[in-house]
């Protein structure tokens, strides 16, 4: 990361941005989305891996112990006014899981059932 980025970001490195936070312990359903839309200004500050939404990387937004998780064609501004990710908000504080996992269950072919490629 750049002396700019660490700057920037200072308070959100400072309270776990960097992941070291305590392990999820599972009370609650969580659910995680990840862009893969790679426009932004988040390459300023620092090198993003790909995939990424211009921010975020994929592998760093998904979380191995969620509940759910999905991955959209949209950048990480973008996710405030997409109207597929707000459609997905709703369906997983709806049912506890996203809308791709309702598909995923319907057709195991389906692009969304392995979370891991980009749907």
């Amino acid at each position: 990361m750049t002396g700019c980025g660490r700057a920037v970001l200072r308070k959100s490195l400072e309270q776990g941005l960097l992941g070291d936070l305590a392990a999820w312990n599972g009370q609650r359903e969580i659910g995680a989305i990840a862009g893969s839309a790679s426009i932004g200004l988040g390459r300023l500050f620092a090198e993003i891996a790909k995939p990424n939404d211009g921010t975020v990387a994929v592998s760093e937004a998904l979380l191995p112990d969620a509940t759910d998780n999905v991955v959209l064609p949209v950048a990480h501004f973008g996710m405030l006014l997409s109207h597929r990710v707000a459609e997905e908000i709703g369906f997983f504080l709806r049912h506890g899981r996203f809308k791709h996992a309702a598909a995923r269950v319907a057709n195991p072919d389906h692009p969304s059932a392995d979370w891991g490629r980009l749907s």
